[in-house]
């Protein structure tokens, strides 16, 4: 390939009219020929920079769009992250506050539970209370129907009652004491009924 010095070195024999034709048009075709290569590579590496251009416009365009696509990935995790952070923490929140409110709801509960044994506790001591009560008073009128009949040593015959609604209790306490207990008191049988009750 011809040198653009050697272009500038080249010399021509001198004629008598000037420069000899032949070589000069032989030098200007090699030179044009040159030229036309150097033309047509420099027109082939245009083209090929332009390609190579677009290629790294469209590399760099990639680029941009995967840093962008990164940016929002991160920034979509971060948010899905907060968001599950703050989802966690209020149904953590809930739960315990639901755990709070069943421990209350069972202290109070058990609070009226223990209220209603409690008062069931007392009426039937009450009622138990009532029972002996009720028992020690038959059993003295009793004693005392008892001592008077021994006393005039008659036994009479009474004539039939209208019976109350205690006196099925009368009756059956009636035939329970007249029945004995080999020397057990009637205050022992009246104390051993209300612990069993």
């Amino acid at each position: 390939m011809i040198t653009p010095i050697e272009i500038r070195q080249q010399t021509f024999k001198k004629v008598l009219r000037g420069y000899d034709k032949d070589e000069v048009t032989s030098f200007l075709n090699t030179l044009s020929m040159e030229w036309e290569r150097f033309m047509e590579e420099h027109k082939r590496t245009k083209s090929e920079l332009e390609k190579t251009q677009a290629s790294l416009d469209n590399l760099r365009q990639v680029e941009s769009a995967l840093h962008k696509t990164l940016l929002q990935a991160e920034e979509t995790s971060k948010t899905t992250l907060e968001h599950a952070k703050r989802d966690a923490e209020l149904k953590l929140a809930e739960a315990d506050a639901k755990a709070k409110e069943l421990m209350h709801r069972s202290v109070e509960e058990r609070s009226r539970i223990e209220m209603q044994i409690n008062e069931l506790v007392g009426r039937r001591n009450e009622i138990l209370q009532q029972l002996k009560s009720y028992l020690q008073a038959q059993s003295e009128r009793l004693k005392t129907f008892e001592d008077k009949e021994m006393k005039s040593g008659v036994v009479m015959e009474q004539a039939p009652e209208v019976k109350t609604v205690q006196e099925p209790v009368r009756e059956e306490a009636r035939s329970f004491f007249e029945s004995g207990h080999g020397g057990i008191t009637d205050a022992q049988v009246i104390n051993d009924l209300a612990d069993e009750l």
